[in-house]
């Protein structure tokens, strides 16, 4: 018969002629697929050349196990066994996977026992399912190893002739115990994680349904949004199984969550013995969704005491107790978060800012800098780290991150640019993008630059000697680009003109109050409100104060023209009396100078205030 040797026949003639119908999923049975199942190369004659050359002919390339050297199927499930060795032994990452694959392709190519080549489909199917672009012809690899043990007419097995050509039971058990192959329950139970991992959550809940599940069915159905009937099946397990004296911790949970009724959480927590944590996470997460602080903190604190290695619990316990300004809890919290996973970036800048806090910027120092280590683009860390360097008094570092923020304000405008040109026929987007964006990312903060230059030209770091850092220089090297980026910015020019008067250039001091005037008027309509009319007026004193103080004959024409002009504009009925009446006595003031012919002062002002 088939299933049986002949007299005489050896064993690879057996084979050979048993064969091993498994349903192997090729890459092009994948819709849209554009991965080639080998690689092929495009000048064949190429190929043919070489092996000529090496003394191979067509012969040797069709005859089957050439390539591979396999003879036997005790062969083929040694070389498994190998490539079993190779998983256990090293790292799950790419590499391992990469290592692995020659193994498996050398059993594939060469299909001799159906037991065999089941095992090295299943095989190669987990290393795909770990590949984006391969991904899913390994889940179909796996339905297909699933369907094979059943006689239903399934996508991977959809006609009559297929299941008729499926060995029988005699010759798939032939090498079962040479081959790490699972039973069929575990190989559905692992296609349905896979399908779940997948995003593919009502499929696999059919599975464990199938399987008998109850509480991974319940956790696709959370997932679907499909409470009522999660509930349902709970209870019905629940009534199965004795009522709530039988109820398993998982099961009184779940049934919490689909309720959303703490009752069943602490219920959970009791039967457990105070042992299930996920019973406390969820029930802190049910009171940090109303807004109960300290009792989601509580929560947490009994949940991470009986299972402490949860970082994204200790991230929200931090979190919590920020809230509550319970520093100590919360930098323990964090603390813990980033021992577990040290690349956390959000919970180093936390643990920064809690030091912040606590006035020790030494300690917030570190922290935000590997913080920022692994995440480059958080503006939020780079102003914590802005303010820890100027109280340390690293004032280089100082403006190296405002250069930081000015390009992380210019990668945002591009951003939104490029937004505003790809939906330009949507009407209102480019809005809703701008107000989002603002929202989460606030512009530059030009007051940064002011403390620059309190602390280096004003106040000169109590005479520390700056000429060998060149911070002079690279403050005003900063304070050009910032004021290229934002010209209309009245504050920005009123940090510039004081520059200018630590330098001692009166020509730019002169210039940069006429420039924050002309920027304060910039604001639309600013004559009908009294917040920008004061500070239009307030502007112009300080211009009225500069000409008085240093400028020439021409300049002082020139200012007292742009007064005039200024305070007819001025609505007396929003600006403050005092400071418009001590703007009026400064343009007498110097309407006399012009009149008198004064020279210009040698000495400027001692300007230090903002």
């Amino acid at each position: 018969s088939a299933g049986i040797m002949e007299e005489g026949e050896d064993a690879m003639s057996f084979f050979d002629r048993t064969g091993a119908a498994v349903r192997d999923i090729k890459m092009d049975d994948i819709v849209d697929n554009i991965v080639l199942e080998r690689p092929e190369f495009v000048d064949e004659s190429k190929v043919a050349a070489a092996n000529a050359a090496a003394g191979l002919g067509a012969e040797a390339e069709e005859e089957e196990g050439a390539e591979t050297g396999l003879r036997h199927p005790v062969e083929q499930a040694t070389v498994l066994a190998l490539c079993l060795d190779v998983a256990n032994s090293n790292p799950r990452d790419g590499i391992t996977g990469d290592e692995m694959a020659p193994y498996i392709d050398a059993v594939v190519a060469a299909p001799m026992n159906w037991m065999v080549h089941s095992s090295a489909l299943l095989e190669r199917s987990w290393l795909e399912c770990e590949s984006l672009k391969r991904r899913e012809r390994g889940i179909f690899q796996i339905q297909a190893l699933v369907d094979q043990h059943t006689t239903r007419l399934t996508l991977t097995q959809s006609s009559a002739a297929a299941i008729e050509a499926a060995d029988p039971a005699e010759r798939r058990l032939r090498f079962l115990h040479a081959v790490a192959y699972p039973p069929r329950w575990e190989l559905r139970r692992d296609l349905a994680q896979r399908y779940a991992g997948f995003g593919a959550f009502a499929t696999a809940a059919e599975i464990y349904e199938e399987l008998g599940l109850w509480e991974e069915v319940v956790d696709c159905f959370k997932v679907l949004e499909r409470f009522g009937r999660a509930e349902r099946l709970l209870r019905k397990q629940l009534e199965a199984n004795g009522g709530m004296a039988n109820a398993t911790p998982r099961m009184l949970t779940s049934l919490g969550d689909v309720t959303q009724d703490p009752t069943f959480y602490e219920r959970a927590w009791e039967v457990s013995r105070g042992r299930y944590a996920r019973a406390q996470v969820n029930l802190g997460s049910y009171h940090l969704g109303k807004g109960k602080m300290a009792e989601a903190r509580d929560a947490y604190l009994l949940a991470l005491a009986v299972k402490p290695l949860q970082p994204d619990i200790w991230f929200r316990l931090g979190a919590i107790t920020m809230r509550l300004k319970e520093w100590d809890t919360s930098l323990n919290a964090f603390s813990n978060a980033v021992m577990q996973v040290p690349d956390a970036a959000e919970a180093w800048g936390n643990v920064g800012a809690i030091h912040m806090q606590k006035d020790d910027y030494e300690s917030a120092y570190p922290a935000l800098q590997e913080g920022l280590k692994h995440m480059r683009r958080n503006w939020r860390m780079w102003e914590n780290q802005f303010i820890t360097t100027v109280n340390l008094g690293k004032y280089g570092e100082g403006l190296y991150i405002c250069h930081q923020l000015l390009d992380m304000r210019d990668a945002r405008a591009a951003e939104r640019n490029q937004k505003q040109g790809t939906h330009g026929g949507v009407v209102g987007s480019g809005a809703r993008d701008d107000k989002k964006g603002a929202a989460k990312r606030p512009e530059f903060n030009v007051k940064y630059l002011g403390i620059l230059v309190k602390r280096i030209a004003v106040e000169n770091d109590a005479g520390r000697e700056l000429s060998h850092d060149r911070l002079l220089e690279r403050l005003g090297a900063l304070l050009d680009r910032a004021v290229n980026e934002l010209p209309s910015n009245p504050v920005l020019w009123e940090i510039l003109s004081l520059y200018h008067a630590r330098l001692g250039d009166a020509e730019k001091l002169l210039d940069c109050r006429a420039r924050q005037c002309r920027a304060a008027q910039g604001v639309a309509r600013w004559e009908r409100e009294a917040d920008p009319t004061n500070e239009v007026v307030a502007c112009l004193i300080k211009y009225a104060r500069a000409v008085l103080s240093y400028a020439a004959s021409a300049q002082v024409y020139e200012a007292k023209m742009y007064l005039a002009s200024s305070l007819r504009r001025v609505n007396e009925r929003l600006a403050d009396p005092g400071a418009l009446l001590q703007l009026k006595e400064l343009r007498e003031k110097v309407e006399a100078k012009l009149e008198a012919g004064q020279e210009t002062t040698t000495e400027l002002p001692n300007e230090t205030e903002l």
